[in-house]
């Protein structure tokens, strides 16, 4: 459903991005517009179909990244489990999620693997048609980069 009951809880990610006290929004006030459309339809790391409405009413922190990166992500992902982590009891209110921007490597099996060690972040993936129309709906860009001389073939 657009303009689904998507919380934005957590903006850690976003606030470097305020400029001026006159950008910053009022304390314990989260405002939401079509800006922030959580809608997607993607597969868990579990193999199983997961919409935007399976979290309805609960907070989502969204990360989208992918299993090669070497840096970025990693640090990400430990940001988010240092979080849920600080929480304590209350980090089951919110639902975490990898969103993969390379669904060409990030089947299931591989985030399913990549995310073992923290059960409370579920990865999700899916055709590259589902990944690009999530990552419209949450304004979010990324590019493949080719590397010339990599085995990895491109980032």
């Amino acid at each position: 459903m657009p303009g689904s009951r998507l919380l934005v809880a957590l903006t850690i990610f976003f606030l470097s991005a305020c400029g001026g006290a006159e950008n910053r929004p009022d304390a314990n006030v989260i405002t939401l517009n079509s800006t922030f459309d959580a809608d997607f339809d993607l597969i868990s790391h579990h193999n199983e179909p997961v919409t935007d409405e399976d979290f309805a009413g609960k907070p989502m922190l969204i990360y989208f990244g992918f299993t090669t990166c070497p840096e970025v992500c990693p640090m990400a992902l430990g940001k988010m489990q240092a979080t849920l982590d600080h929480l304590g009891r209350d980090a089951d209110k919110i639902q975490t999620l990898f969103i993969t921007v390379d669904p060409e490597r990030d089947d299931p099996e591989r985030l399913r693997n990549h995310l073992a060690y923290d059960p409370r972040l579920l990865g999700l993936t899916g055709s590259l048609e589902k990944i690009s129309e999530a990552q419209d709906a949450l304004n979010v860009w990324s590019q493949k980069v080719m590397l010339e001389d990599s085995a990895m073939g491109y980032t």
